[in-house]
């Protein structure tokens, strides 16, 4: 269903006079925070690595006024994070897969054939974790819990592109701003079958961004240059 709306969004923002058409490929750095609290009140950092995996974006870009544009992306990437000399739940990585959506204001610093932008919007994140995330006590057995879930974000971006005719080359950057992607508490006390939750609270919060390459098309005429 989520992958409906996206394309219906695209389409809507793809007749609405957009004036450039983009795909970014690049490389997104994940490091993730994610702490097991103990019934006790003591912590564990888990997979306090970080990973690097591909990142694919496409998008739309409006026409300038005043050296303003508005950007709609949709993105694809895998964050999450690494264990180190340890293991949790039988394994030692964990990954999430991201659809991310977004709308980015930009401003262009210099507009000429060589411009250099900031831009900055919020964004609706898609996340589903590739495997089991945290177990959980339920009658007298332990079951094994996934991810999957909704959260609104904001997209930081700072970027170069350079215009050859109405091809469109650049390089820039995004950081990926977001909420914890789970705060759970547990339940501590011991049922009639001398079993308990091993954990009082798993929080996991992750720092995303990416590097990536920008090959773009321009419709209609050239933007007036900007002093």
């Amino acid at each position: 269903m989520y992958r409906l709306l996206i394309l219906l969004f695209l389409f809507h923002v793809s007749t609405a006079k957009s004036q450039r058409i983009f795909s970014a490929t690049g490389i997104l750095g994940s490091f993730l925070d994610m702490k097991a609290t103990a019934p006790d009140g003591g912590s564990s950092s888990l997979f306090p690595g970080g990973i690097f995996k591909p990142s694919i974006s496409l998008g739309f870009e409006t026409n300038q006024w005043k050296r303003l544009s508005i950007t709609a992306v949709v993105s694809n990437f895998s964050s999450g994070g690494k264990g180190t000399n340890q293991t949790y739940l039988g394994f030692s990585e964990i990954l999430f897969n991201n659809t991310s959506l977004g709308l980015i204001g930009n401003y262009y610093i210099v507009n000429k054939k060589t411009q250099f932008y900031i831009g900055l919007g919020p964004r609706l994140d898609y996340i589903r974790s590739e495997r089991d995330v945290y177990k959980e006590l339920n009658g007298d057995s332990y079951y094994h819990q996934s991810l999957s879930v909704l959260k609104v974000g904001i997209t930081g971006s700072i970027g170069v592109n350079f215009q050859i005719d109405n091809l469109i080359l650049g390089i820039k950057s995004n950081y990926y701003y977001r909420s914890a992607l789970l705060n759970k508490d547990f339940n501590t006390g011991t049922n009639f079958s001398g079993l308990s939750n091993p954990y009082k609270n798993i929080t996991i919060r992750d720092c995303i961004f990416d590097l990536q390459f920008v090959i773009g098309y321009r419709f209609g005429k050239k933007d007036k240059e900007s002093k």
